[in-house]
């Protein structure tokens, strides 16, 4: 190989400007300037011309060119940087004469090597081999045999190395099983509650994975601040493993009160208690309040209570039961509003949940706003779930997915003053990578009235409501779509989004987001064109034992002169 340099060694924290190849036939640029130890736009070191053909000959190799080589290379440094060029000669590429597997215990194929296009006839790609390697390996281990051992040989056919034939031979020992389950930590939980949560016992085989799950249950009953799982190898029998399990138990009761003020001539104070553990079996019961006013002489009044049981009479169902009850009152609007919810849930799979609820919603209504009158509506319906939740942490999730689908049936066989259908959809992924991350959340509901109601219309306190906190934030609440009979804005088909990105620092965490959205009544109406806004803002959260405390800045994009407004929260939207 040649080099050659034409800089100054004063100049060493000169940026690269660009990087030239030259020969590379099979591999792009862009491929290998991502795998190079120093990339365009960063400092040139003198560790660069070294590192970048260590790089590039190892890549090459890994992609079945044994005999690649960097035969020229030169560093120049020009008015925006070095330049740098690497001539390669890549020479032929290896290709795969035959597969020998011999895995006892376990049936194997190709199909997981033909995957990663390890079969006879295709180039050798040893990256790609050591990924379907590494499926195999695990498929022991998920069997139990945590000792699994792979051998892997490859046999050139040829002089010039370009014909190979691969054997592979799996050595999986005995399978290990599970000896003893030992929980340190907890004080008021009881032991019982930890073992429920546990998708393994004492005799069980054992497999990495079964800590990753159980870690994650531990965390959703909201009962520990810290969680871990441990398995220890015993002395004198490798076959059996204890496995350690230790927590620290966080504070099972919380209780928050807020005092918050909007420019829109809003204020209020809300009040919440509750208890994670109040039998120490794990129940919880939830009771908030909040009363918020404006200096019209409007006002809402919100309270309820609710109580959740995550395993119903000792079974594997899980039951909850709220209850809800509201007061808005003010010059053209005095309404009372009273809702039970019982539903019950099984998981399905791992982060998959069924739900099945009875909702019973009644509302009185008095109001002036265009002489409308109505008399006391109540609805009753049924409701079908399935939430697929992958999030590491319910409460502070650093990664992971969050899906909602349903659908929710009303009157019919049930009677009430409302019939429809409304399925719904909501999908949310959440990133963290150090101390920067967010989460891009999207939800769609559209109802279709049948029988009386697709004449009559949905009564006003079963419609849909987009803008605030919790959806849209830059405008106040409820404030977007048409207005009704009430004089409230709602509708009937809801699209939002909601976007964030955020920085932590310790307990605070600084954030910026993005959300929209829009409300409509009927299918034809719905466009971007109406009733679709864009808000935009930055806010502040702060970490409580109850979940993050939101206070943020929002203001519309679609209509940039409004207002800005406030918001305050308790919690993520999701």
């Amino acid at each position: 190989m040649i080099s050659c340099a034409s800089h100054n060694s004063s100049m060493q924290f000169t940026s690269i400007d660009k990087i030239i190849f030259q020969g590379n036939q099979s591999i792009p640029p862009r491929e290998l300037e991502a795998i190079l130890y120093s990339k365009s736009g960063e400092i040139y070191s003198s560790f660069t011309p070294r590192e970048n053909i260590k790089a590039i000959v190892e890549h090459y190799r890994q992609m079945g060119f044994l005999q690649a080589e960097v035969t020229q290379s030169s560093d120049t440094l020009g008015e925006n940087g070095y330049i740098l060029l690497y001539t390669i000669k890549e020479g032929p590429r290896s290709t795969i004469n035959s597969i020998t597997i011999i895995a006892p215990d376990i049936e194997v194929d190709l199909s997981m090597f033909a995957k990663h296009q390890i079969l006879p006839g295709q180039p050798l790609n040893q990256y790609n081999l050591s990924m379907a390697l590494y499926i195999l390996a695990s498929r022991y281990i998920n069997k139990g045999y945590y000792h699994t051992e792979i051998f892997d040989s490859l046999i050139a056919l040829d002089y010039d190395s370009t014909v190979f034939d691969i054997s592979i031979l799996v050595n999986p020992g005995n399978q290990v099983y599970i000896q003893t389950v030992e929980i340190r930590g907890n004080r008021k939980v009881r032991e019982q509650v930890i073992q429920r949560e546990l998708n393994f016992a004492r005799g069980d085989l054992f497999y990495p994975a079964l800590l990753d799950i159980a870690k994650t249950r531990l965390y959703y009953t909201s009962l520990f601040s810290y969680v871990s799982l441990r398995p220890l190898l015993s002395k004198t029998d490798q076959d059996s493993v204890r496995i350690i399990i230790t927590v620290n138990e966080s504070k099972p009761s919380y209780i928050s009160t807020g005092i918050s003020y909007r420019t829109n001539q809003q204020a209020g104070i809300n009040l919440q208690w509750g208890n994670n553990n109040i039998f120490g079996n794990a129940q919880k019961v939830d009771i908030k309040a909040s009363y918020t006013f404006d200096f019209s002489g409007n006002y809402l009044i919100d309270a309820g209570i609710g109580y959740y049981e995550p395993y119903f009479f000792n079974s594997g169902f899980m039951a909850s039961t709220n209850i809800n009850g509201q007061r808005q009152g003010g010059q053209q609007l005095s309404a009372n509003y009273i809702e039970i919810v019982q539903a019950f849930g099984r998981k399905l799979s791992r982060f998959g949940t069924a739900y099945l609820a009875y909702k019973y919603h009644i509302a009185w209504l008095d109001t002036s706003f265009q002489n409308q009158v109505f008399n006391e509506k109540y609805t009753n319906s049924i409701l079908f779930n399935y939430v697929y939740d992958s999030r590491d942490n319910p409460f502070y999730p650093s990664k992971g997915f969050y899906q909602d689908l349903g659908v929710e049936f009303a009157g019919g066989i049930l009677n009430g003053n409302n019939n429809f259908i409304r399925p719904s959809a909501k999908w949310a992924r959440i990133d963290n990578i150090s101390s920067w991350g967010g989460y891009l959340l999207v939800k769609g509901i559209y109802t279709h009235p049948y029988g009386s109601t697709a004449e009559q219309g949905i009564t006003p306190d079963q419609k849909l409501h987009l803008g605030g906190v919790n959806s849209l934030r830059g405008y106040p609440e409820n404030s977007i779509g048409e207005v009704d009979e009430i004089g409230e804005h709602s509708g009937n088909i809801l699209i939002n989004f909601m976007s964030e990105a955020h920085y932590k620092y310790n307990i605070i965490s600084f954030c910026v987001f993005l959300d929209g959205g829009g409300l409509w009544n009927e299918y034809a109406e719905v466009s971007t064109n109406t009733n679709t806004q864009l808000g935009f803002g930055a806010g502040i959260n702060f970490e409580t034992p109850a979940g993050p405390i939101r206070f943020e800045y929002g203001k519309s994009l679609t209509e940039f002169n409004r207002q800005g407004i406030f918001h305050f929260a308790l919690g993520y939207p999701f």
